[in-house]
């Protein structure tokens, strides 16, 4: 899995693999789309995105479950492992309501200050 920044480029790289405006059964290959061949990355066998794309973390999963709901499959995977690419504190990409948004607000711990946990 793939988490990427809050800029217009990795929002464009969202939007080739989410292809919302396409029709069932019209979406294009997004590796294709993006760089014309599916590149696939040695040492896990699977295709990955980069910091040129807009990477700011991997998580290596495995497959738990495929849920069905109506039109669209909802893997749950289990994170086996975590590379950070991106730097300290650099906002997240996220979706709601038809638009791209900025994630990565500080979140306090209740009853602590920032930083802290417990």
């Amino acid at each position: 899995m793939h988490v990427l920044s809050s800029t217009p480029h990795a929002a464009f790289v969202a939007d080739a693999f989410a292809q919302v405006s396409a029709a069932p059964g019209e979406k294009a290959d997004p590796w294709r789309k993006l760089r014309g061949t599916v590149e696939v990355h040695a040492s896990t066998g699977v295709p990955e995105l980069g910091r040129e794309d807009g990477v700011v973390a991997r998580w290596r999963c495995r497959r738990h479950d495929v849920l069905q709901v109506e039109d669209h499959e909802i893997w749950v995977g289990r994170v086996v492992g975590m590379e950070v690419l991106g730097g300290e504190g650099e906002a997240a990409l996220g979706y709601a309501d038809r638009r791209f948004r900025v994630m990565g607000e500080v979140v306090v711990p209740e009853f602590g200050r920032e930083g802290e946990c417990g």
